[in-house]
């Protein structure tokens, strides 16, 4: 009898473990249609935690071609669809202030600026606020992150301790590549930044970043010039480094530039910017859901079944 259950025990660990690293699949993207998007450039969106807050980048009026600001807009439920974006008081600038990225707790926005108080051409910015229906306070220069080159496209971990951002800095691996800072509290400043090695940055441009919240997931841009496209790299645990990049391949990634991916917490929605065709001018926003390999779970209860079956007969005769 102890050895049925020993064999149980090991054949339901088993499954679990592998069902856990089964494969998710992406449903064709879908346009986020007029509401959101326009005729401009709609691009660096971010998702809040739970799901009701979208920021975004966008160089519509008030603006125009030459810079761009931060809108958000808000739903409901999270199967409502979003409402009309309004520009973000308060925040922007008569500079270029794009890709917002909102801390899990609603109370910190990070975003990119060239305003002329920048110590480089661009750098990553904080605004603040006490609670969550507040407007957020003055920006202020999160200087310790910052470079003489382009710092951008940040995200923030789930406890707030992990900021994630792109740069061209000096001893990368390319053009612009991912790198990390840390810090002990969401009260202290964040520690020295440190390049996130050639696993993940390549000789090509790594930018903008979104990671999930339980840390363990990270969608990236990846290109050149005349490309871009989303990849996804993991990890066991979050204080192991990120595996090397995969391409979401074609489902995902189209022949036009495909950048600034944001996915939800809990990993199942993902939204990103695009210039295929079938937008409504420039880049603009578009949206897919992941869904687990069905086939690939029903093999593995199959299988475990059949083990337990065997173990059953076995014992019995």
């Amino acid at each position: 009898m102890l050895r049925l259950i020993s064999f149980v025990a090991v054949s339901v660990a088993l499954v679990m473990s592998v069902a856990e690293a089964a494969t998710i699949e992406f449903l064709p993207p879908v346009h986020l249609g007029d509401t959101l998007n326009s005729a401009y450039h709609d691009w660096g969106p971010d998702i809040s935690a739970d799901g009701l807050t979208l920021y975004f980048s966008s160089e519509r009026p008030p603006g125009g071609s030459s810079t761009g600001n931060i809108w958000v807009a808000t739903r409901a439920t999270t199967e409502d669809p979003f409402g009309p974006p309004v520009i973000v008081p308060d925040v922007n600038s008569l500079y270029h202030d794009t890709n917002p990225c909102i801390s899990d707790d609603n109370l910190s926005l990070y975003f990119l600026s060239t305003r002329s108080t920048s110590g480089g051409n661009a750098d990553i910015w904080r605004a603040t606020r006490n609670f969550e229906n507040d407007p957020f306070g003055t920006p202020a220069l999160v200087s310790e992150v910052n470079s003489s080159s382009d710092d951008g496209g940040a995200d923030i971990s789930a406890d707030g301790l992990t900021l994630y951002f792109s740069s061209n800095r000096g001893n990368g691996q390319g053009s612009y590549d991912l790198w990390q800072a840390v810090r002990p509290s969401v009260n202290d400043p964040f520690g020295e930044p440190t390049n996130m090695g050639s696993a993940v940055n390549s000789s090509s441009m790594e930018g903008h970043s979104s990671i999930t919240g339980d840390d363990l997931t990270i969608y990236l841009e990846r290109g050149g010039s005349s490309t871009r496209d989303i990849w996804v790299a993991t990890r066991e645990a979050d204080t192991d480094p990120f595996g090397s990049p995969v391409s979401l391949g074609p489902t995902i990634n189209s022949s036009a530039k495909d950048r600034t991916p944001t996915i939800s917490s809990d990993g199942t929605t993902l939204i990103f910017a695009s210039q295929r065709s079938g937008g409504l001018g420039g880049y603009d926003l578009w949206m897919t859901t992941a869904i687990p390999e069905p086939s690939t779970l029903i093999l593995l209860v199959t299988g475990a079944f059949g083990l337990l079956t065997y173990a059953w007969r076995k014992r019995r005769s």
